[in-house]
Formats: C-alpha cells, sequence, structure tokens
C-alpha cells in the first residue's frame, strides 16, 4: 500500500450529490468552469454545513458580501483591484463560496465539492487552483480533504489559509493519498471551512483549473493468478474432450 494517508477530520459535513457524479475515464478530466452562466458543472457542488445551498448562474463580483455560491471572475488576467464592470465582463469564471461568520452562513462547514467515479481506473495525479477573491479582516482556514463513499471520512492533504488577494495552485499525487482514490464508486474532493475567520467582511474563496489524470486499474495479482488457473482449466477440459 502506498503511503502517507493524513490526518482525518472529524467536521459534521455529510456529501451528497448536488448533480450527478462524473466517471473518469483513463486520460484527463478537467473543468475550468467558464461555463458557469449555464448552471455548475455535473459533479460539482457547494454546501453549508450538511446543506446544499442555491446556486445564481447570474455572474457576481468579489466584493458581494452576502453568503452563498458564486459565478465568479478567477484572477486569470485581473489584479485585486480590478473594477466590478471588469470582473463581470471577464470570460474566465470560477466557482466560488462567500461564506458569512456564523455556521447557517457557511463558516464553519461551508464546502465546495466535487462528486466521481473511479471505477475501473487508478489516479495518478490531481491538481486545481485555489483563489482568495475577498480576503477577510482575518483569515479563516480551509482544508483540502478527499474521502470515499456516501458518508466518507475525511483525509486532510493541505489546509489553506490567505489574506492576500491571489491565487494558489496545489498538486497532489499517491504519494499524497495512496490508493485511497483508486477503483471507488463514489469519491469525493473539497475544500471545506474548518476554522472561521473573525470580523468583516468575510472571505470569498474559489477554485479553477481543475484537472485530475487516471489510468487504467491494474488487477490485483490474486485476480489476475485466478484468472490464469481458470483459462488453465478451461483448456485442460477442451483437450480431455478432443482426446
Amino acid at each position: 500500500m502506498k503511503h502517507l494517508l493524513i490526518a482525518i477530520i472529524g467536521l459534521a459535513c455529510t456529501a451528497k450529490a448536488a448533480s450527478a457524479a462524473v466517471v473518469i475515464a483513463p486520460g484527463t478530466y478537467s473543468q475550468n468552469f467558464n461555463t458557469l452562466a449555464s448552471g455548475v458543472p455535473e459533479g460539482w457542488g457547494h454546501w453549508f454545513g450538511a446543506n446544499a445551498t442555491a446556486f445564481t448562474t447570474t455572474a457576481t463580483g468579489w466584493g458581494n458580501a452576502s453568503p452563498g455560491a458564486r459565478n465568479s471572475a478567477s484572477t486569470q488576467g485581473l489584479v485585486a483591484g480590478s473594477s466590478a464592470s471588469n470582473q463581470l465582463a471577464s470570460t474566465n469564471r470560477a466557482l466560488s463560496l462567500s461564506v458569512g461568520g456564523v455556521p447557517g452562513n457557511g463558516s464553519p462547514g461551508g464546502a465546495l465539492t466535487f462528486n466521481f467515479s473511479t471505477l475501473g481506473v487508478e489516479v495518478t495525479t490531481f491538481s486545481f487552483d485555489l483563489l482568495m477573491l475577498r480576503p477577510g479582516l482575518t483569515p479563516g482556514v480551509w482544508s483540502i480533504q478527499v474521502g470515499v463513499g456516501a458518508s466518507p471520512t475525511w483525509t486532510l492533504l493541505n489546509t489553506y489559509s490567505s489574506s492576500t488577494w491571489g491565487s494558489t495552485t496545489y498538486t497532489y499525487t499517491p504519494t499524497q493519498f495512496g490508493t485511497l482514490l483508486d477503483n471507488a464508486a463514489e469519491v469525493w474532493f473539497r475544500v471545506v471551512v474548518t476554522s472561521a475567520g473573525t470580523g468583516t467582511p468575510y472571505e470569498n474563496v474559489g477554485i479553477d483549473n481543475f484537472s485530475l489524470t487516471a489510468i487504467p486499474a491494474v488487477p490485483e495479482p490474486g485476480a489476475v493468478a485466478l484468472g490464469v488457473g481458470a483459462c488453465l482449466l478451461v483448456a485442460a477440459r477442451c483437450r480431455r474432450r478432443r482426446g
């Protein structure tokens, strides 16, 4: 077994699919969120605690302080002081979550999630950009986690906290997640607020440029041996019949 499955976060946040899980095939799955005006991409969701929160396809600026899931401009091609009109006109979009300061408004417990299936494949890498679109008065802590099953036990990969506008790229390989994500009917990825910032304004954090690469799953040695044995048995029976 590959190593380094890191500490489990016990935050009470039950994951249920906001839309159908994405079936991962050998090759690369990618999502840039540039079609958010038509709705949230398949498999992606947004949560306040254990409850899904509504998503409005209408683009909003980073300064929109009301809690909720947002169709926001990405940081690419813009700067921290970009005008609201330039943000709304940007074709480079990001799925973001604006959190408030109490649990009902997503802090802690607010999450951006991705639900997918890896049956028949092994995950070799995944990466994404986390965007601090509206820094809070004091930064909260967001946890990057993965889990398997309808009610997953979450495995912590990283924590993210920033008081500065901008983008941070994260890349993970089996060195961090082992075989946890391989050949599973239901897999979850999420970025979740585990510690709230204090004071206003509250944070708006987005995700962009998610990419995941997978290869065909390698059968377990025991399964290979069983298959070879079955073939040899059939061959022996055929020889007896011919004899």
